[in-house]
């Protein structure tokens, strides 16, 4: 073409350079650093989260081995899903991680557990079939708590199980809403009595849940 020639030619010309500019950014964006990591990072997750999931559900339906004793417990499997890909940029980019095996929460799953020995039992169970390392108990502010058991899948996916209470299990997606709320206003002045209200509300749910299972959980509290 020659975009000399005509008015036409020109505006074609700017039509042509504007959608070549466009592609340029979109390719930059797409074959960046943090792309290609992330690439690399979701590379066969999709298959590692299926299998782990499958494996808690069914190892959760049956009988554990509990205190040596077959017990039918009331422990259910959680699915969350894969971390999404903007979640998992804002993390890379919080932690600057540069090896993709420091990524162990882009699988994920959880089990909501009736006691104690149950949730010892069901780690016990997932290191019989899986390397892991069990980070143990944690209590967090505000209330909430929960047991990490960081597992390596067949597909070579660091995977985080997360095992909860059945009170913790029942309001954790609520707590997380709030949570994800929180965060975003938390450094605006302008907010701190919205971001205030906000704690206090997960506070509220977390200490209730807590009341709830104190007879179960008393050991871990």
């Amino acid at each position: 073409f020659n975009f000399g020639e005509s008015a036409q030619s020109f505006g074609m010309g700017m039509l042509f350079g504007g959608a070549l500019a466009k592609g340029a950014n979109y390719l930059a964006d797409v074959i960046s650093p943090t792309e290609r990591f992330l690439d690399k990072v979701f590379k066969n997750a999709e298959e590692a989260q299926v299998g782990l999931v499958s494996f808690l559900k069914e190892a959760t339906e049956k009988p554990l081995n509990v205190n040596d004793k077959s017990v039918v417990t009331g422990a259910t499997t959680v699915d969350p899903g894969l971390k999404t890909r903007e979640s998992l940029r804002r993390k890379v980019k919080d932690k600057g991680y540069t090896d993709p095996k420091q990524v162990t929460d882009i699988v994920r799953t959880g089990v909501n557990s009736d006691r104690p020995e149950d949730a010892d039992a069901i780690v016990k169970m997932l290191g019989e079939t899986y390397d892991i390392v069990d980070e143990g108990w944690r209590a967090y502010p505000g209330g909430y708590f929960d047991r990490k058991v960081i597992v390596t899948t067949p597909e070579g996916k660091k995977a985080e199980v997360q095992i909860w209470s059945q009170e913790i299990g029942a309001i954790k997606e609520d707590l997380w809403n709030i949570y994800d709320k929180a965060r975003v206003i938390e450094k605006d002045e302008t907010k701190k009595v919205d971001y205030e209200n906000l704690l206090k509300k997960s506070e509220s749910m977390a200490t209730a849940a807590l009341i709830a299972g104190v007879d179960v959980w008393k050991p871990i509290y």
